[in-house]
């Protein structure tokens, strides 16, 4: 049976989020079409941006979406054209009759078989019209840090621009004891402007030990800058006494060993694990998060759990928003090519409420998709493909993916390392799917990621940006690859 897919360009408004333009078989390809003709594929894509005085839904649909119909056998990809609306309402001109197909937004391909009510909606902390800045120092005079220690943190957030920074200084700084501050460092986010009713929050993460020998990071110490306003190329002071924020506690109990038993399956080639583990909070499951309430990271080899028992910390942020937990494993696997190395991490992650966090051990809820293969190869021994491969695997021995993201990565020599770069992301709900023509040249080495997702009361068909509050992924690695010529 043949199975054609239709591929569907979506790209931002302006003032909205900044998207990178396709490079696929279409892109010179389009022309419009009449928004209210009477039959196609309708759907809207309009973003809330949720900033200090309340949220602003607006399009996120300007320029022409377009249609592709991928041939199953040889991916020679028929371009189909559409159009925006004002309202952030698309609408594709394509036959009445196709089935699965893709939608494409900022790049990536997400399968669907919906012809209506297609919602492409997605949340974004912060003002839509933010602004750059450049050449701005800030220059801190603080008293009230928690005695400082080796492997302390200060970071920088304006929620109301959607950034956050590690504070790293060019003079002055922390002083290892101290708990004054004088420093300065480079500001490398968006303008900070009292007259948007931007604010400016730094904090101290500081390290702890549990009794049982346990590091991790903890929120200690918050400061709420004076409103005020950058300018180009100009010194903003920052001066104050840091206070201990608002208490809270989390329970926090892992079984690595429910994550690191999954190591082989990511790939046979794994040569390192790291647990580590964040309490964040943020306003929806999409955004940008707060600095870390909590956070660790560690070598996993050998280790079986992590029981830190009851954890303070401080919590300067808004009450209304909510807390969460992130606990990611990376496998760490190596790539070499022509004698030059490179590392990719294969990562299996769980997010859910802190309340979820809390009711039970944090254990995995997802493993790696298996036995990948390229046209019905081993894709970890294989080391040559076609330019447009089938590529298929099996699904996780644990939990049920709601569906899947493939992602190939162009595998090139800089310097004394290897660079990875995206080429192809694709969401699917198969177990195979056919590379388009056009993503894949001859003659260049790829690698692949094969993430299967699990994104509770989300479904990619009606929703594939939407998140999810509860989510679990698992990436499977593939050797590395030369494509034919």
């Amino acid at each position: 049976m043949r199975f054609a897919l239709v591929f569907v360009a979506v790209a931002a408004c302006d003032g909205g989020p900044k998207l990178t333009p396709d490079a696929g078989a279409d892109s010179n390809a389009m022309a419009d079409a009449p928004v209210d003709a009477p039959s196609g594929i309708l759907g809207t894509w309009r973003d809330t941006f949720i900033t200090v005085s309340g949220t602003q839904s607006m399009s996120a649909c300007s320029a022409a979406p377009s249609a592709l119909v991928v041939d199953a056998t040889t991916a020679a990809v028929t371009p189909y054209s559409g159009a925006c609306k004002t309202d952030g309402s698309f609408h594709i001109m394509a036959p009445a009759n196709l089935g699965a197909y893709y939608l494409r937004v900022a790049g990536a391909l997400y399968e669907t078989t919906k012809h209506a009510d297609l919602d492409l909606s997605t949340d974004h902390l912060g003002r839509n019209d933010v602004a750059a800045i450049t050449g701005v120092d800030l220059t801190l005079s603080m008293t009230g840090l928690d005695a400082w220690g080796a492997g302390d943190v200060l970071m920088a957030f304006g929620a109301n621009i959607g950034y956050f920074q590690n504070l790293s200084f060019t003079s002055g700084g922390p002083v290892n004891g101290s708990t004054n501050l004088t420093g300065t460092a480079p500001w490398a986010g968006y303008k900070i402007d009292a007259a948007k009713s931007d604010s400016l929050q730094v904090v101290q993460l500081g390290v702890h030990s549990t009794a049982g020998g346990l590091s991790y990071l903890s929120l200690d110490r918050s400061f709420d800058v004076s409103p005020f306003t950058m300018t180009n190329n100009t010194a903003q002071n920052v001066q104050g006494a840091f206070t201990p924020p608002s208490a809270g506690t989390l329970a926090l109990n892992v079984n690595v060993n429910s994550f690191n038993q999954f190591a082989t399956v990511a790939s046979p080639d794994v040569s390192a694990k790291t647990i580590a583990g964040s309490a964040y909070a943020a306003p929806s499951a999409e955004v940008i998060p707060s600095p870390s309430l909590i956070s660790f990271a560690r070598d996993s080899t050998g280790l079986s759990a992590l029981n830190f028992g009851t954890l303070d910390y401080g919590d300067p942020f808004p009450t209304a928003w909510s807390r969460f937990v992130k606990v990611t494993e990376a496998f760490s696997v190596p790539y070499t090519w022509n004698n030059i190395s490179g590392t990719m991490n294969a990562f299996m992650t769980r997010v859910m409420t802190k309340a979820e966090a809390e009711a039970n051990i944090i254990d995995a809820r997802l493993g790696p998709p298996l036995n990948p293969t390229f046209d019905g190869a081993n894709a970890f021994t294989a080391t040559n493909i076609s330019p447009v491969p089938m590529v298929s695997w099996q699904a996780p021995s644990l939990g049920t993916a709601t569906d899947y993201e493939l992602v190939v990565y162009e595998v090139q020599i800089n310097g004394t390392s290897l660079k990875f770069s995206p080429t192809l992301r694709l969401s699917t709900k198969q177990t195979s799917v056919r590379v388009p023509a056009g993503y894949l040249l001859g003659q260049r080495q790829y690698m692949f990621v094969i993430r299967a997702r699990s994104r509770d009361g989300e479904d990619l068909y009606g929703t594939p940006l939407r998140m999810g509050e509860s989510t679990s992924t698992a990436d499977t690695l593939t050797a590395l690859v030369t494509t034919d010529s």
